[in-house]
Order: C-alpha cells, then sequence, then structure tokens
C-alpha cells in the first residue's frame, strides 16, 4: 500500500494525520508504556519543557500552513527564543480525526513529542470516538521512551504499532523546524515520498 507523502495511516479508519499539539486532561485513560528510559533524563527534560512552556508567551512566532501532510491540511506555529526555535505547535486535520502535537527543543535537538489524537465516531453527529495521547522522549536525537494512553480501551483496535513509526515522526519534526523558520515562505508541503 503507497501511504500519501507524510502521512501515517491508520488502516482500521482510512485516516491520514501526522503527528501534531497534546494537551493531557484527567479523563480516565487506559495507559500503556514502552521503552523504559532513564528517570533523571525525564526529569531533565520535563523541566525544560516546564520553562518552555512557562516561556511561551514571551517567543516570536511565526505561522504557516501545512499541505500534503494530511488529508485535510493543517497548520504549524514556530516557537522561537531570537533565532533558537525553542517548540512547534502542529495541528492537522484528516477524513475522520485531528492531531495536535508540540514538539520541544533544547540545544537545536528534539528532545519531547506530546500528540492528541482524536478519532471522529463514524455518524452524525460526529463526537470524538477514540482519543490516544502520546509522549516520546528523545536524547542525542533517538527515542527512548514512549508512554501512550488511549481512552476508551477499544476491544480489537491496537494502536500500538504506531509507537514504532517514531522514525516518520523525526523526518517530519526536522521538516517542520525548517518551514517554520521566519523566512520561510507561508506554506510548508510535504516532499514526495517513496513506495
Amino acid at each position: 500500500m503507497r501511504l500519501p507523502p507524510l502521512c501515517i495511516v491508520f488502516p482500521i479508519h482510512r485516516f491520514s494525520i501526522i503527528a501534531g499539539l497534546v494537551i493531557v486532561n484527567s479523563l480516565p485513560l487506559t495507559a500503556q508504556r514502552a521503552a523504559s528510559g532513564n528517570p533523571a533524563v525525564e526529569a531533565t527534560i520535563d523541566a525544560a519543557v516546564k520553562r518552555i512552556d512557562a516561556d511561551s508567551a514571551r517567543f516570536a512566532r511565526t505561522k504557516r500552513d501545512l499541505e500534503g501532510y494530511s488529508t485535510e491540511g493543517g497548520t504549524i506555529y514556530g516557537f522561537f527564543a531570537d533565532t533558537t526555535l525553542r517548540m512547534l505547535s502542529v495541528v492537522s486535520f484528516g477524513e475522520t480525526g485531528r492531531v495536535t502535537a508540540r514538539h520541544y527543543y533544547v540545544d537545536h535537538r528534539l528532545v519531547l513529542v506530546r500528540s492528541h489524537l482524536e478519532l471522529y465516531e463514524h455518524s452524525e453527529p460526529r463526537g470524538v470516538h477514540v482519543r490516544i495521547d502520546r509522549t516520546l522522549y528523545f536524547a542525542s536525537g533517538k527515542l527512548f521512551r514512549v508512554v501512550r494512553t488511549q481512552h476508551p480501551a477499544l476491544p480489537g483496535e491496537d494502536f500500538s504499532a504506531w509507537d514504532q513509526r517514531s522514525s516518520e515522526l523525526v523526518v517530519m519534526a526536522r521538516e517542520f523546524a525548517v518551514c517554520a523558520r521566519p523566512r520561510h515562505r507561508p506554506t510548508c508541503t510535504a516532499p514526495p515520498r517513496g513506495a
């Protein structure tokens, strides 16, 4: 099966999206954890992310439209301290849902991605059918921990395979970081991908 450019496809739902802004709320969740990491490194990353979030109102911002990364487009916001990228906020829409994500950078390196996927009901009115939150920790450019929660837990629908597709997320994060630069054109277009 050929994937659309830079899209991740949910075969069950025929939904093409990217990893994008996550805000985890306190609804009951079914949690799964993978790739146990180093608690000290995680604590350092969590502290840096907390500082970035606290400082984000003072950062310079860029806004770009996304084309070709999802079936119905999206938007990316870059947050810069001087000329240094500190955070990307990505929102993308597909036929049956949306993804929001935040990518955090320390010393020009991706250190954490929080993504929030909402798949819509198939019937009208369309509410949220399932919500999947993922937090991915990176050290030296390599994924070392994934925390995934899903609400509700749906028998027969396993989204854990997405945890293995983090290399695609890293490629997109690099492209988004370039696209979000202040002097970049106003639209980010997904480059062609091989079959």
